[in-house]
């Protein structure tokens, strides 16, 4: 798993530069163009929100456990989700939707 890189430049951002990118629209530090997601980096997010959620409800649906430990599970999962999802982002120069 690689960090992002800028598309026009190729510099390749520092985590805390990447992870800022899930909050706000973002220009390059090295060349001052904008980045904008890819449309697989918006898939991929779909994707890994996914995986790691529908499990979650599924235990939840068939098994007993209690409200407050599935949302501590859930808090726990949100947390790893959101530190891993930097290095899935990929950058274009264009603004594209997701369909």
């Amino acid at each position: 798993m690689n960090l992002p890189s800028c598309w026009s430049c190729q510099y390749t951002y520092s985590y805390k530069q990447a992870y800022v990118c899930t909050f706000a629209k973002t220009k390059c530090p090295s060349c001052g163009e904008k980045q904008y997601q890819s449309k697989r980096s918006k898939l991929n997010f779909g994707l890994i929100f996914l995986m790691a959620f529908i499990p979650l409800f599924i235990v939840r649906t068939f098994t007993a456990i209690s409200f407050p430990a599935y949302l501590g599970m859930m808090l726990l999962l949100f947390i790893v989700v959101s530190f891993l999802l930097p290095f899935c982002y990929r950058f274009t120069d264009e603004q594209k939707s997701y369909f």
